[in-house]
């Protein structure tokens, strides 16, 4: 052995040398039996439960003695030992007596089917008010917990903030009686929004009432009485379906200084209510549905500028009474199809133009629709190559059937009013 690996030998004999000596108490063979005899082996254990406060082997005898006459405090059956008497500390039990007392305690606990004892404890409260508590519907330590960090240690007060739709962390921020805060939440006011009433200068929650007849959030509600708009105007507003103030706002500076001038336009989106008004044109049912079917995979068909609108409108006028909303045209029975116009996507597959016997060419094709399903554009005008994706407005006329490598198939056929 090198003199290396003697020297690490040496110093960790030493330690080990060192420790023993640290923990070591002064105690006879003859005693060390009789602490054998109550589960303890080692000096070092002794030493451990000298600093826990139990100072001899009598003392300890009377904590054994408690623990094996009880149903015992774990669920062990030996005996005592120092990390049971740790635990026991933990809820104040220092003394043999303490001990007795508290398993008596414990049962009253257990008992009642409260088994999170220390829990309970380490929050100061007693069997009595855990109770109390339970019965008020806080059935856990996580639930009482934040009342008590705030000073309600009345479980009734506790439960009547709570029935007011207060939560305790909101309960240190309120300079408002209990039964002042039951007025508003009867308005339907949250305790939050209270606050900020009173800084409009609302001390009553009946003069809100007749604001929630807009069917605005608080939140708006408070930004429209800040910019000075009374409740008739913007009740007016809201039935037009505008309930936010930004809204209103902008399209007062766009020229709609009055809700009634804004009457005509309610069923098309504001954006494109405006661009109306600016281009002079009032809304009928078919611009109304040029209006919701305007964005089509986030591509705008009809609204981008004023020449688009006029060309795609002349186009579908004479043929659409409007345009069906939120269906396809491949979505929809080909039988039910006939004179209605509707939305499509579709890759042109084949085309089959005909030729005339005057020379004139009608553009034709098979046409691969949405969710892969097919339809025959009987006729369309524009450039619409094969393989190419297009998107537009198709006048339903029934079925077409072809003959395909499966057998024949039908689809549904119409001829496309607007081709983007």
């Amino acid at each position: 052995m090198n003199k290396t690996k003697k020297l690490l030998l040496s110093i960790a004999f030493t330690g080990i040398v060192a420790s023993n000596l640290l923990f070591a108490i002064e105690v006879s063979q003859e005693e060390m039996n009789k602490w054998q005899e109550q589960g303890v082996y080692s000096t070092y254990d002794i030493e451990k439960l000298h600093e826990l406060g139990v100072k001899s082997l009598e003392e300890f005898k009377k904590w054994n003695k408690i623990y094996k006459s009880s149903k015992g405090y774990h669920s062990s059956r030996g005996d005592i030992h120092y990390g049971i008497i740790k635990d026991l500390n933990s809820y104040g039990v220092y003394t043999p007596e303490q001990y007795k007392q508290f398993e008596a305690e414990k049962k009253k606990w257990t008992d009642a089917r409260i088994y999170d004892i220390k829990g309970w404890k380490q929050l100061g409260l007693t069997l009595d008010k855990v109770k109390q508590w339970k019965k008020a519907g806080f059935t856990s330590i996580y639930t009482v917990e934040p009342w008590l960090k705030v000073n309600i240690t009345d479980p009734l007060i506790a439960k009547d903030y709570k029935n007011s739709g207060i939560r305790a962390s909101e309960v240190k921020n309120l300079s408002i009686p209990l039964d002042e805060i039951n007025k508003w939440r009867d308005a339907g006011i949250h305790i939050s929004y209270i606050g900020k009433w009173k800084e409009l200068g609302i001390n009553d929650p009946k003069e809100i009432k007749q604001w929630q007849n807009t069917k605005m959030g608080n939140d708006e509600i408070m930004k429209a009485i800040k910019l000075g708009f009374d409740y008739k105007t913007t009740k007016q507003w809201s039935d037009y379906g505008i309930r936010e103030v930004k809204n209103i706002s902008l399209l007062n500076k766009e020229g709609f200084t009055k809700p009634s001038q804004y009457e005509p336009y309610k069923r098309v989106y504001l954006e494109h209510a405006i661009k109306l008004k600016k281009w002079n044109i009032k809304p009928n049912k078919l611009i109304e549905s040029m209006s919701y079917s305007n964005l089509i995979f986030n591509k705008e068909l009809y609204f981008t500028n004023k020449d688009i609108f006029n060309k795609a409108y002349s186009s579908l006028k004479d043929n659409c009474n409007e345009i069906t909303k939120d269906k396809w045209f491949t979505s929809i029975d080909m039988s039910q199809n006939k004179n209605k116009c509707y939305i499509f996507v579709g890759k042109m597959i084949q085309r089959v133009d005909e030729k005339s016997t005057f020379g004139r060419i009608t553009q034709k094709g098979l046409v691969s629709g949405t969710g892969r399903r097919y339809f025959f554009a009987e006729s369309f005008t524009g450039d619409w190559k094969q393989n190419y994706t297009k998107v537009g407005v198709i006048k339903g006329s029934g079925s077409f059937s072809y003959n395909s490598r499966n057998g024949q198939r039908v689809v549904p056929k119409g001829t496309v009013i607007y081709l983007d």
